[in-house]
């Protein structure tokens, strides 16, 4: 169980993983930073991006969008 704990913690913390965080955590923070728009359109704007992404790097930025959306809003 510690391998797999392991092996999922060294893809995570690849660095082109890291740099898909960090784009969707500011994506995220500059689309709920806007009025009007919230986290869904956050998600649907770059959510073609995704398509040509690993399944991994695109979960991970899309879940990094939501995530910064949904706390950056008031």
């Amino acid at each position: 169980m510690i391998d797999y704990l392991s092996a999922g913690f060294g893809l995570a913390f690849r660095p082109d993983n890291l740099l898909y965080c960090f784009i969707g955590c500011l994506w995220g923070t500059v689309v709920g930073m806007l009025p009007g728009l919230g986290p869904l359109a956050g998600l649907t704007l770059l959510l073609p991006l995704t398509y040509g992404l690993e399944p991994t790097s695109a979960v991970i930025m899309l879940a990094s969008i939501m995530t910064a959306e949904v706390g950056s809003s008031p």
